[in-house]
């Protein structure tokens, strides 16, 4: 190939692979007021919004009480007996006592079955003092109207679905607490589906589900639309300090989904929260989740079964892998198996070197600590420039720290790949980049066997990179020497950029989503490893692609 040929076949795969990244996150177009009855509607429901969240309303204020009657004349509207759970509440969240007089709002839509599974699908009503919480969460409660005149206008289903609006959520999860300590709507649920706000724009992402959630996870990959789910949040998530009304019901024993919007961070809780900042589109998304899963599940026979935990991703759009967690362990050690093999034949065909795999090992470790200690430096100025007080004396401050945050994060990544292909465009001119992809993938398969065992559901971020790298990586040296040489590294180069890429932005997007400039030292370091493979079998791409003959291979065979 000539090298113009080369570059622009490596600049194809890379702008590909990123636009499939950015495509999983696409929102749905708005359907109309005027769309058909039985559909879900984001102008309808934003109607909804704008009297919800038209100022704010927190826990047992006059506005908040607006909200309560506005909710329960529109539940009443639609031809339904809205209840109120009222009384006092209190919970302990981290170390603290919260408390205070709560009034829920539920509602029953009978189905025409027999059998005694409802399900429950949840939003909170409350705002915090800081602003009147259009994305978080009147977006929900919004949802939760619009779907029920949906559902109406739709053939009956066979499971009553429980419509519970809580109060005192931002207050301490308090009307959840009451309701599952005194209600006796609770008996009977076996699904419970929560939808909440971190921002407001950006897709629904399903970021917690609970154990035995096989079952649920085929239901959820078969009915919702656009489905935008990672099985490592749910792992992550697990060990955050983080609650919602969903951990409630989880802890009550009830299997469900727990919804959330997370991009346009910097409105959560504040100000700007307000319908006319809300994204539609996210609305549409939601509303779609709402309606299809109820539909679906509200039709099946038996909601509660035994069926193991699931790992699951969006690839992406239009494709979401599923498959059981008891896969990890197998598949990590297939990979390792196959690590092995990869080796043995590159030993004999004098291709891979002892010594030149593990110059790779520790230019890898030394690749993934630099970074990491690139993301921990930038965080520390970013702090120093930023907080020097240690606390915020406006909104307008607030709001400038994250938009210089997302200027940060971009630049220290930046850092990263520049510091990352320096060294290793240094490193592949004394030894082979064979050896060094056999390094990276000798540190890759250490986590892909680790989660395999104690994080299963986050296993597939090592282990699918590694499984394509490796499977390009025997196809090279059972190609070397040879005419087909030239095309192996171009296998090698697409299989590590492709799967690099596809599982691995998503997840760095998310991450700083959720934890902002705090996972600096997290981001550089998780974007080292991926980064590192690229550049290594893009390299070998671009020049000779035999190794044989180097200096390194003669002096060791």
């Amino acid at each position: 190939m000539k090298m113009v040929l080369k570059l622009s076949s490596i600049f194809v795969i890379i702008a590909l692979s990123i636009f499939l990244c950015v495509n999983i996150f696409t929102l749905p177009s708005i359907k109309p007021s005027d769309a058909p009855k039985e559909d879900f509607s984001a102008e309808r429901a934003m109607k909804h919004v704008d009297k919800i969240a038209a100022d704010i309303h927190q826990l047992e204020s006059k506005d908040h009480e607006y909200v309560k009657n506005y909710i329960l004349n529109e539940i009443t509207a639609l031809g339904l007996k809205p209840e109120l759970q009222t009384g006092y509440s209190e919970n302990i969240m981290k170390g603290r006592l919260r408390f205070g007089n709560i009034e829920n709002i539920s509602t029953v839509l009978t189905g025409n079955g027999s059998t005694n599974d409802k399900i429950l699908a949840v939003a909170h009503y409350d705002s915090t003092s800081g602003g009147p919480g259009a994305a978080d969460d009147a977006s929900g409660v919004a949802t939760l109207l619009e779907t029920i005149r949906a559902l109406k206008e739709s053939p009956s289903l066979k499971n009553d679905i429980i419509f519970l609006i809580t109060d005192g959520e931002e207050g301490g999860l308090l009307g959840a607490k009451a309701f599952v300590a005194k209600s006796s709507l609770l008996k009977d649920v076996s699904l419970v589906l929560n939808f909440e706000a971190r921002g407001n724009t950006g897709p629904m992402i399903m970021f917690e589900t609970a154990d035995n959630n096989a079952w649920l996870m085929e239901g959820f990959k078969k009915a919702a639309p656009d489905p935008v789910a990672f099985s490592f949040a749910y792992d992550v998530y697990k060990y955050m300090p983080n609650d919602t009304d969903f951990t409630l019901f989880k802890n009550a024993g009830k299997l469900g989904f727990n919804f959330a919007s997370v991009e346009g961070y910097e409105t959560y809780h504040n100000a700007d929260d307000t319908p006319q900042n809300i994204n539609r589109q996210t609305l549409q998304h939601e509303g779609s989740y709402s309606l299809s899963l109820l539909k679906y599940f509200g039709n099946m026979y038996e909601l509660n079964r035994e069926s193991g935990n699931s790992v699951y991703f969006s690839l992406v759009k239009g494709i979401f892998i599923l498959y059981p967690d008891q896969w990890a362990m197998p598949l990590a050690i297939a990979a390792l198996l196959l690590f092995i093999v990869c080796f043995a034949v590159g030993r004999r065909r004098k291709v891979l070197t002892f010594k030149g795999s593990i110059t790779a090992v520790f230019s890898a470790l030394f690749t993934l600590a630099v970074s990491s200690g690139i993301g921990l430096l930038g965080n520390t100025l970013f702090n120093q420039k930023f907080r020097k007080n240690g606390s915020l004396n406006s909104y307008a401050e607030y709001k400038n720290i994250l938009s210089q945050g997302n200027h940060w994060i971009c630049a220290l990544i930046l850092i990263t790949l520049t510091v990352v292909t320096i060294f290793n465009i240094l490193l592949v001119k004394r030894t082979a980049h064979e050896n060094l992809i056999c390094g990276y993938l000798f540190i890759w398969l250490i986590p892909a066997m680790v989660s395999g065992i104690a994080f299963k559901s986050a296993s597939y971020l090592f282990l699918w990179p590694s499984i394509f790298m490796l499977v390009g990586l025997l196809i090279k040296i059972l190609s070397m020497p040879g005419k087909a040489s030239s095309f192996s590294s171009f296998i090698l180069m697409l299989f590590t950029t492709a799967s690099c890429i596809l599982i691995f932005v998503p997840i760095l997007f998310l991450l700083f989503q959720a934890m902002t400039m705090g996972a600096a030292a997290i981001l550089t370091g998780i974007a080292a490893l991926p980064a590192g493979a690229i550049i290594i079998t893009m390299i070998g791409f671009m020049k000779n692609p035999s190794s044989i003959g180097t200096k390194e291979t003669t002096i060791s065979h």
